[in-house]
């Protein structure tokens, strides 16, 4: 297995087409290849903080990515300089490669002139060391081009349900009383008619359906790759406020999702204290005040005015507005 790799190619030349070809004629694990305009920059960053591989970004402005890298790594830079300095003389010297750890992955952007010498000489030999592939299984290539978020599941046909065990999301159905019907399916939330990127990471799942509760509350059911694998990430949505009800239905037992006003939610509502979430997820209360946003496996985020924080116990994160995270949760939540 591949450690997997994204393209975002904001320059002119060369092309996505190109750069596709020559990261897989490397051996590198093409999740994506995909041209950008400017404007699409500040939210592709955004979603690379939790893309558990590398995001190469090719002609993108300095400032930006440098300071979204957390832990430069300088040496990459040296090495590509010293072979395009081989390659093409004097005019070597101006290729550029700023490389370090970003969330979950490793952010990169090189020069536009020295970006296929970067995909074909100088990362992959180092994407292995720096990245051990996930143990989840390797994803399928997208074609050169596509935008889709995919998240699959190799092998053979979705293998023989066993009885639901004491994790995944068919052992959350379980326990929730719940039942699935693939044959039907509720509309969004209206709120995802202003939330064009959380709403394009649930279209891209493989298979749509319902859950209904005893209580008689109807939540979307939104498979990746499926919703027949037990290994599938599955993804429960319900209306909510301020914001839709999100759960990650495969990481039962453990609770994770969004929190929405009211006592109706399957997560703590927005009125509770946050400090209580905060000791379980991280072992340390939050250092300042916030209203309960989200939850994940190992940190809580939270509302302050226009701005979402996250806390691990030992960080405090500025993650963006409140579209800006639930995209961004969506995707890691659907493909791990």
């Amino acid at each position: 297995m591949s450690t997997s790799t994204q393209i975002l190619v904001l320059s002119p030349a060369p092309p996505a087409e190109e750069l596709a070809a020559v990261a897989v004629a490397a051996g590198l694990h093409l999740h994506r290849c995909v041209a950008l305009a400017p404007d699409d920059l500040a939210h592709e960053l955004l979603l690379a903080h939790s893309f558990p591989g590398l995001s190469l970004f090719v002609g993108a402005p300095g400032a930006p990515l440098i300071e979204a890298i957390e832990a430069p790594l300088p040496g990459p830079a040296e090495w590509l300089r010293r072979l395009a300095t081989e390659r093409d003389g004097p005019a070597g010297c101006l290729a550029t490669l700023e490389l370090g750890r970003c969330g979950d992955g490793l952010l990169a952007n090189a020069s536009p002139d020295h970006a296929s010498l970067a995909l074909s000489a100088v990362l992959p030999p180092l994407l292995p060391l720096l990245l051990p592939p996930s143990a989840e299984g390797r994803q399928e290539p997208l074609a050169p081009g596509s935008r889709a978020v995919v998240s699959e599941i190799p092998g053979e046909a979705a293998p023989a349900r066993p009885p639901p065990g004491g994790s995944g999301w068919e052992a959350a159905l379980l326990a929730l009383g719940g039942s699935l019907d693939r044959d039907r399916f509720p509309p969004l939330p209206e709120a995802f008619e202003r939330l064009a990127p959380a709403r394009n990471v649930l279209e891209s799942a493989g298979e749509r359906g319902r859950v209904l509760l005893p209580d008689g509350r109807a939540y979307g059911a939104f498979g990746f790759p499926d919703l027949m694998r037990p290994g599938s990430k599955v993804l429960l949505v319900g209306e909510g406020e301020p914001w839709p009800e999100i759960v990650a239905l495969h990481r039962h037992p453990r609770r994770v999702g969004t929190c929405v006003d009211g006592d109706g939610g399957l997560l703590p509502g927005t009125d509770r204290d946050p400090d209580g979430p905060a000791v379980e997820r991280t072992g340390a209360p939050l250092p300042g005040f916030g209203t309960l946003f989200a939850l994940d496996g190992s940190a809580v985020y939270v509302r302050r005015e226009a701005k979402v924080w996250s806390w691990d116990g030992r960080k405090e994160r500025d993650e963006g507005s409140p579209g800006q995270v639930l995209a961004s949760l969506l995707l890691r939540w659907s493909q791990r």
